[in-house]
């Protein structure tokens, strides 16, 4: 195919393309968990099964939290009466108030060098499809840490850090 991408290998002349990457590789969701303030996320995978191979990065997604009770994520008053929803510790956030001006700082480190398409400020809630990222070197290490806040109460404008689950959708070879 001549539109097909191709995925090439330092150390040989073997080429991928997007039809046959599946078939000679091994796919793996890999997860992590922690707050979004930019401290190191836990990783829920073995690194071992990453070590001494090529990692091609299909997709990335931040599922985020409310890290407390009592978050005010519905507000509305018409000066006399006022509604509000109140969401309860450690739920899914499904309707997301994050500060634009702030916005959220991704840092993946493979092997100690940061891995170029995290270099912009994402919304938290960011979800990246059919990335086909090829880290050129084999993986030895990986980390990942997430720095942004959600508006935790709509009434007063208050923002907190989120707690958050990442999962990324990876091609090993």
């Amino acid at each position: 195919m001549k539109d097909s991408i191709k995925i090439c290998f330092p150390e040989s002349d073997a080429e991928l393309d997007l039809l046959t990457l599946p078939f000679k590789s091994t796919y793996r969701v890999l997860s992590w968990q922690g707050p979004s303030n930019g401290t190191l996320l836990t990783p829920d995978f073995n690194i071992i099964d990453l070590e001494g191979k090529y990692i091609v990065i299909k997709s990335f997604r931040i599922i985020p939290y409310y890290p407390a009770a009592n978050a005010v994520d519905m507000y509305v008053t018409d000066g006399i009466t006022v509604n509000q929803e109140i969401i309860q510790s450690g739920a899914r956030i499904d309707r997301l108030f994050d500060i634009k001006s702030v916005g959220t700082v991704i840092v993946m480190l493979i092997n100690g060098a940061p891995v170029n398409f995290f270099n912009a400020n994402f919304p938290l809630d960011v979800d990246l499809q059919n990335i086909y990222y090829k880290y050129p070197e084999k993986v030895q290490t990986i980390s990942l840490t997430v720095n942004g806040q959600i508006i935790f109460n709509l009434q007063n404008n208050t923002a907190t850090d989120s707690n958050l689950k990442v999962n990324m959708e990876v091609y090993l070879i």
